[in-house]
């Protein structure tokens, strides 16, 4: 399976009609010719399965404790860490029935004011990463790839001041704006996220207690 890397630099993702049964090592090879698979948690494994779960089940601090298997906000994976992931890759491993959709932004659609700008590379948040929280600024630049990055998701960023809490809701405000993109899921396809370049989301709820969603995720570095 090839990936398109020019329409993945073009657009910010990509998406695939894959295998229906597409056997972890091989998802491993394909996430490999776009860098470095790495755990999204520092006891976790490269493939981690994603499945909707109720609150009390969920990750303290996760998106999952906050919303359950209802609509998720648009956010960067992996944004308690010092550096985002670079790439996301999901896989649908299990679909059946009418499951919830992804949703994307591109953030390069977004003409920030040049006070926004300044202020994404100024204000600071609290990182919250059980022991290991730190602050961070919304926007980093690599050195390696000469790409900024934005980190983006409420659920483990608090705002330290008013100007950060003005600037967080600036951006959303600017991100609402922008049309989404929507992935509907059929078993077997794969979706690659620019993760320093793309905002992903969960569609709402299907209320079908007979839905199943089983994403597999590979965070590359």
């Amino acid at each position: 399976m090839d990936i398109d890397l020019n329409k993945l630099r073009d657009t910010g993702w990509i998406f695939l009609r894959g295998e229906k049964s597409l056997k972890q090592d091989n998802l491993l090879k394909l996430a490999n010719t776009l860098g470095e698979p790495i755990p999204s948690r520092a006891t976790g494994t490269l493939v981690d399965t994603l499945m909707p779960v109720d609150t009390k089940k969920a990750r303290p601090n996760s998106l999952s404790a906050l919303y359950g298997t209802g609509h998720f906000p648009l956010h960067t994976d992996t944004a308690y860490k010092k550096v985002p992931a670079r790439y996301i890759l999901l896989y649908a491993k299990q679909i059946e029935g009418e499951v919830q959709s992804t949703t994307l932004i591109d953030l390069e659609k977004i003409k920030f004011s040049q006070d926004l700008e300044e202020r994404l590379d100024r204000c600071l948040y609290t990182i919250i990463n059980s022991r290991h929280s730190f602050l961070a600024t919304l926007r980093g630049y690599s050195n390696t790839h000469r790409k900024n990055w934005i980190r983006f998701d409420t659920s483990c960023m608090l705002a330290t001041n008013k100007e950060s809490t003005v600037t967080i809701n600036e951006l959303n405000e600017s991100i609402s704006k922008v049309t989404l993109d929507t992935i509907n899921w059929t078993q077997g396809d794969i979706l690659i996220i620019d993760n320093w370049r793309c905002l992903h989301g969960r569609g709402v709820a299907n209320s079908s207690a007979k839905a199943v969603r089983v994403i597999e995720r590979v965070t590359i570095q």
